[in-house]
């Protein structure tokens, strides 16, 4: 039987980051960590998974993480929602209200490969002529599939 955790992993985080000034730890970001430079995140996280070890009762010898080799601009999966806010064509973080903050019509993300930023300007550029004002209209997800050399772009339309 799993008896469930004295404390979260999550608290031990949000715990540690209330001691960085001008740093607050968003449990539910899909990048909480992504505006610290990585050696910052990784000493957090250690920190924080050997409180949580010690603070559950964990068995066992609790071995550091293993840095990634490549920590920002990794993702192969990106994925945008279409809006329609103030009369502009925006692609948000699903999950961002359109209150967020954009560049321009467009969140930009520090894990995805900068060919996806590039092809979600160049879909924004061609949605916002008339001929492609329609499909905008009914855009409901843009997603960006590949690496930081090819990639693919699933629409996902809006259901009628």
């Amino acid at each position: 039987m799993i008896t469930p955790a004295a404390i979260s992993f999550s608290d031990c985080i949000r715990d540690l980051c209330d001691e960085l000034p001008g740093f607050s730890f968003d449990s539910s970001s899909a990048e909480p960590f992504a505006s610290l430079n990585y050696e910052t995140e990784c000493r957090i996280k250690n920190l924080a998974l050997k409180h949580f070890w010690k603070q559950n009762g964990i068995p066992g010898v609790l071995q550091p993480m293993i840095p990634a080799v490549q920590p920002r601009h990794y993702r192969t999966n990106s994925k945008r929602r279409g809006v329609f806010a103030n009369g502009k064509f925006q692609l948000l973080h699903p999950g961002h209200s359109v209150q967020a903050e954009v560049r321009g019509n467009l969140q930009y993300s520090m894990l995805e490969p900068e060919l996806h930023h590039r092809i979600y300007e160049l879909i924004l550029e061609m949605v916002s002529r008339p001929p492609f004002r329609f499909f905008a209209r009914n855009l409901n997800y843009c997603i960006v599939r590949g690496s930081d050399r090819r990639a693919a772009v699933i629409s996902e339309p809006c259901e009628n």
